[in-house]
């Protein structure tokens, strides 16, 4: 049976929990080795309890974290680019990209988390946190927007 005394089995319990142990803390010990009687609860508390596992599993999180910050950056900056480019499109009169703009901007506003998915309470008042990225990305659909209702007023 492993021993967490042994750094090696620290540092495999870590990255099995958080990689194809899902963070089953049952399914991971069973994956490292441990017997099935002790997979239970007095042994998940006792492997998991443990401030080296704590901090292997924290270390492994902060690289995740930072990486899919990383891939979040650089998404959003393409988006950008891509809207930048379909809204001199639409600009243009081409009504075949005015759909793949407002994709695009879906999904740039999906990644910048601009997207509610919890409920709001009508009465707070919220000061909106936008990048001037992310500022300049909805002036052109709030700009078409407005002046699609002023054309629609106007006829």
């Amino acid at each position: 049976m492993p021993s967490i005394k042994d750094i090696s089995t620290v540092d495999r319990i870590a990255e099995v929990f958080c990689g194809e142990g899902k963070r089953n803390k049952t399914e991971t010990l069973r994956i490292v080795g441990y017997k099935d009687s002790y997979c239970d609860y007095h042994g998940t508390t006792v492997v998991y309890s443990n401030s080296r596992v704590k901090q292997a599993i924290a270390r492994i999180d902060a690289k995740h974290t930072a990486k899919s910050e990383w891939n979040r950056e650089i998404s959003l900056k393409q988006l950008y680019f891509v809207c930048e480019s379909l809204k001199k499109q639409v600009e243009n009169g081409n009504i075949a990209a005015t759909n793949a703009y407002i994709r695009a901007l879906t999904e740039f506003n999906a990644i910048s988390s601009l997207h509610v998915t919890t409920n709001i309470n009508k009465n707070q008042v919220v000061e909106p946190k936008q990048t001037e990225a992310e500022q300049r990305a909805l002036a052109g659909p709030i700009r078409l927007y407005k002046d699609n209702m002023a054309k629609q007023k106007g006829a």
